[in-house]
């Protein structure tokens, strides 16, 4: 069932959830280090349809939401700002939930506390400490 989206919603189109970050050092640490931590965050912190048991299958599911997540992030956006932008990922593009409930619940802003914690320590350790190493495929 698809709900109508929330005013103010407007859908990430394709080139928002790929497109690189304009600012170089952002993109390098989000492809060093930073879509692998906050694909984890997202599906150990917030996963509003409930498929982290299913790790490592259900890995990649909300990964298409990271970059418009981490361009909230860097344009310094509060908790309670990304609180309502994952309750309207959740609501309105995933399609859990009941329509009528337009504020965020309890668990969707502590997963955004954690998440605008996360941000300023991760770019921290990227840069102090660089790209983790990864282990051969």
């Amino acid at each position: 069932m698809t709900h109508p989206p929330a005013p103010g919603w407007i859908e990430p189109s394709e080139d928002e959830r790929y497109r690189p970050f304009e600012d170089d050092d952002l993109e390098e640490w989000w492809r060093g280090t930073g879509y692998d931590e906050l694909r984890e965050l997202l599906l150990w912190r917030w996963d509003p349809i409930g498929v982290a048991e299913w790790f490592p299958d259900a890995a990649n599911e909300y990964h298409d939401f990271g970059r418009p997540i981490v361009r909230l992030l860097a344009s310094r956006a509060r908790a309670d700002r990304l609180a309502e932008h994952l309750h309207e990922v959740a609501r309105d593009h995933i399609g859990t939930g009941d329509p009528s409930v337009v504020h965020p619940s309890a668990e969707t802003r502590r997963a955004a506390e954690e998440i605008v914690a996360w941000f300023p320590r991760s770019r921290h350790r990227w840069r102090e400490f660089g790209t983790p190493a990864r282990p051969p495929a």
